[in-house]
Formats: structure tokens, sequence, C-alpha cells
């Protein structure tokens, strides 16, 4: 029978990490590196993000090259990929950072003005203006031209930004029942169909390169009401 062996094990070895790794100030080493190294690659990500905005409004195209991208950064090739596997990957992601900016944007409109139809209103109008404002029309254009190559490819992750725009509609609609504007229960199709009657204008307004009026913008919201049940359109 062989000779059990007793001595303690080696620094490193497999039977210790555990028990180190549970040490306090070992733990704390450990979350010190790990955030050093996440506050780094989240610096970088961000700088990859915003080239890729500034290089979107420069040349008009959804379809950049790489190296434009990186030269804009900063970064190499190298630190591009690790944090993203493809180009699709990076403008997925610029994507729902456009949709994360625009929802924030939205809800600081609708907290301006009262509850319910008022917020919707503010919502509709919201959107519209990205057509309007010029550096924000130059930043959706590219997405507009090329929305469905990436919801081809990524539909879940392109309904969850859709669903940070609806879930906005969706509160405004349940507040103007409470506030009893409406003639029926608002439903969820009724918060889609609202984000579809204002993105649709809006799409065609950044595509080519035209601005919506104030006209339209009251009439697109007047038939919404219309549509909901509005009993005022205040």
């Amino acid at each position: 029978m062989a000779e059990r062996d007793n001595r303690p094990p080696r620094d490193g070895s497999p039977d210790e990490a555990p028990e180190r790794a549970a040490q306090p100030l070992v733990q704390r080493a450990i979350n010190r590196s790990l955030s050093d190294r996440y506050a780094s690659a989240a610096g970088e990500v961000g700088r990859i993000i915003d080239a890729t905005y500034r290089v979107f409004e420069r040349t008009g195209t959804f379809d950049p090259r790489m190296r434009e991208i990186l030269a804009e950064a900063g970064l190499s090739t190298q630190a591009f990929y690790r944090h993203f596997a493809s180009k699709d990957e990076l403008l997925l992601v610029v994507l729902d950072d456009g949709r994360h900016r625009l929802t924030e944007h939205l809800r600081r409109r609708m907290a301006k003005v009262d509850p319910g139809l008022p917020r919707v209103r503010a919502w509709i109008e919201g959107v519209l203006a990205q057509a309007t404002d010029t550096d924000a029309s130059s930043r959706t254009r590219p997405f507009v031209m090329n929305v469905f190559n990436l919801m081809a490819q990524y539909p879940d992750e392109l309904e969850r930004s859709i669903t940070l725009l609806l879930d906005l509609l969706r509160e405004a609609l349940q507040e103007a029942e409470a506030e009893g504007q409406l003639e029926r229960t608002p439903t969820d199709g009724d918060a889609r169909s609202i984000y579809h009657l204002a993105f649709g204008p809006m799409e065609n307004h950044v595509a080519f390169g035209t601005k919506p009026s104030a006209t339209e913008a009251a009439e697109l919201t007047e038939f919404a009401f219309r549509a909901i049940g509005a009993k005022t359109s205040s």
C-alpha cells in the first residue's frame, strides 16, 4: 500500500486554490484586479461605440470599415476582438445603445407634462423629433437603412430594445386610464401600434432627409388618440 503523502500542497495547487480564494484579503486582491479589468474593458467598449457614432455621422454609411472605427477610437484590432465577436455584433450594440439613449430622452420629455395622454403626445413628438434634429438624424439614418438586416440576425436582442420604448407608452396609457381619459382599457397592442405609427414616419423622414412638420405630428397624435379611445385630445 502506498504511503500517504502528508506534505502540504504546493503553492497554487488545485487543493489549495479554493481555500485561498476564500480568504478575505486574497478575495479583496482578486476583486480589485477584476474591477480594474472591468473598468479598462468598459472604457475601451465606450471608446469603440462613440467612435462608431462619429464615423456614422461623418460617412452616413452603415457599413464603415473596421480600420476607420479603430483609428477613430485609437485602439487596435486586438482590442476590438477582446469585446466583440464581429462588426455586426458591434452594430447591434450601438443600435441598442441608441435605443437606451432615446428611451431616457423620451422619459425626461414625458416627465415634464401631466400624466396620461399628454405623455403619450410627448412620446410621439419625441420620436418624430429624431428626424428633426440634425445630429440625431445622422446617427439614426444608418440603422434605418439596415435595421432589417440586424433584425434577421438578432431578433431577440432587437425586441428587447423595442420593449424599452414600449414600456414608456404602456405606463402612459395606464395613467390615461387611471385619469379617466380613455373610454376603454388600453391593451398591449395599443402601445405597439402607436410605436409603429410614430416610428414609420420618423424612419421615412430620416431615410429621405426630410423633416416632419408640426401639422404632421399633430395629425398623427390625433389619429392615435382616436384609435385608443381617448375622451379628449388635449
